[in-house]
């Protein structure tokens, strides 16, 4: 019989609840004081607590309740912990409680005694190995016409990137999993490019959750002014607008308040998170009190683990990106994720490559992140006032797909010069003129 072995399961509930601040994992999973073993009566408490108060206790009040009670350093994923109480649950009293009478009931035969056993356990199979769904390709054929033709009506499934020639070289981003790799050298543009990625969804009625990792606030919502409505980005950054321009600037931007059925929501460390960067569990919650239909996490080196912090970038890289995956599905909600690229990222590492979009192994500190995402966008500049992207990965589609753009970072403008295959890729020259504001590209 198959088991899980994670220690003090319990306690590691009880933390994460209250770190949440709410009983949705308790409910989601259907659980009930008396898996909580010895903190049963705790449990108990904690959900008295919750039901007069109508909020949870603080961490420091549930200790004093308890003296037995102490902080984890680590918690592992709600999923696993509810499987580890319901398993200890199931032996510890169903099981226990059957083979005792069993063995007492001196009128069976031996033989007879392990056909019940053998029946019982047959019948707890769900609990004993997990829940196993499977999907009858012949016999649901009728189901799977049916979620084909909702998802053909509504085209609400699949939200474009914004860049044409990208989108039709992935089939845009899906909302059944989909975890999009974009990286690039440092000072290549791919908050710009998230930025985008964003407003597209929002002209489409998305609502979007944004995180910002690096830059405040302020400076993602002059980006969004530069490429929703055109308005100069240089003067926005250094706060360099006469009396007129700050008129016409507060004109369009209240005049265009309510035109996009979409909202854009930006977190910040700074604003939204008390100095401290997003974690997975922390996003899993955010998921589950709103309804966003796209994620952008700009970018990975701005994130941390849940729990105690992996000494190895490299691993915690993986598990970062590995939950990241798993959410999108749990969610079914693309989650775009900015990476950061080596910085002479090529065949050679040398300098010579720096002009070149760099491969997926290039990315900083992971060997994982290809593995595990389902599309990779990789960026770069060839040149001053122009943008690449190549498709590196596109498991539904295929890759190679490659597109330039002109790209006037201080207008916010992109037009697309060739689109191809990229290794056949001929470069055009910008017909648009180059920008004049190369500071503000991060």
């Amino acid at each position: 019989m198959a088991q899980l072995t994670i220690a003090n399961a319990h306690i590691q509930m009880i933390n994460l609840l209250l770190s949440e601040g709410n009983l949705d994992e308790y409910k989601k999973y259907n659980l009930i004081p008396e898996m909580f073993g010895d903190f049963a009566s705790l449990m108990e408490r904690i959900l008295q607590f919750e039901e007069e108060y109508k909020e949870m206790p603080v961490v420091d009040t549930v200790i004093d309740w308890d003296e037995d009670f102490y902080i984890c350093e680590e918690v592992q994923d709600p999923q696993l912990l509810a499987r580890q109480l319901q398993i200890d649950y199931f032996y510890t009293h169903e099981f226990n409680n059957m083979l005792n009478k069993t063995i007492s009931n001196a009128q069976l035969e031996p033989e007879e005694a392990m056909q019940k056993m053998a029946e019982f356990c047959r019948s707890h199979t769900e609990i004993i190995y997990g829940k196993v769904k499977s999907y009858k390709y012949q016999e649901q054929a009728e189901e799977q016409i049916e979620v084909l033709e909702d998802k053909v009506t509504q085209r609400d499934i699949i939200i474009p990137t914004g860049f044409e020639s990208i989108d039709k070289g992935i089939g845009g981003l899906q909302t059944l999993k989909e975890l999009c790799v974009v990286y690039a050298r440092l000072n290549q543009g791919k908050s710009w490019v998230a930025c985008k990625m964003a407003v597209e969804a929002l002209k489409r009625g998305n609502r979007v959750l944004y995180y910002s990792g690096e830059s405040p606030v302020e400076h993602v919502n002059y980006r969004l002014d530069t490429l929703l409505f055109g308005y100069p980005n240089n003067k926005l950054m250094v706060y360099d607008l006469t009396e007129t321009d700050l008129k016409d600037y507060k004109s369009l931007r209240l005049a265009n308040k309510n035109k996009y059925n979409g909202e854009i929501e930006i977190i910040t460390p700074e604003d939204h998170l008390s100095n401290k960067k997003l974690t997975v569990g922390e996003l899993r919650g955010i998921l589950q009190r709103g309804q966003y239909d796209y994620v952008i996490i700009d970018q990975l080196s701005e994130m941390e683990e849940d729990g105690k912090l992996s000494q190895n970038t490299k691993l915690k890289y993986k598990k970062i990106t590995d939950q990241l995956a798993h959410l999108s599905s749990e969610f079914r909600t693309p989650i775009v994720l900015m990476c950061q690229a080596n910085r002479y990222a090529g065949d050679t590492g040398t300098e010579e490559n720096e002009n070149e979009c760099p491969e997926l192994k290039d990315i900083a500190d992971s060997d994982d992140i290809g593995r595990v995402c389902t599309t990779a966008i990789s960026i770069c500049q060839p040149k001053q006032g122009e943008l690449k992207l190549e498709v590196k990965k596109a498991r539904f589609m295929g890759k190679n797909t490659s597109a330039r753009y002109s790209w006037n970072v201080n207008i916010g403008e992109f037009e697309e010069l060739t689109s191809g295959k990229a290794d056949n890729l001929k470069p055009k020259r910008p017909q648009r003129p180059q920008s004049t504001n190369s500071e503000d590209v991060f």
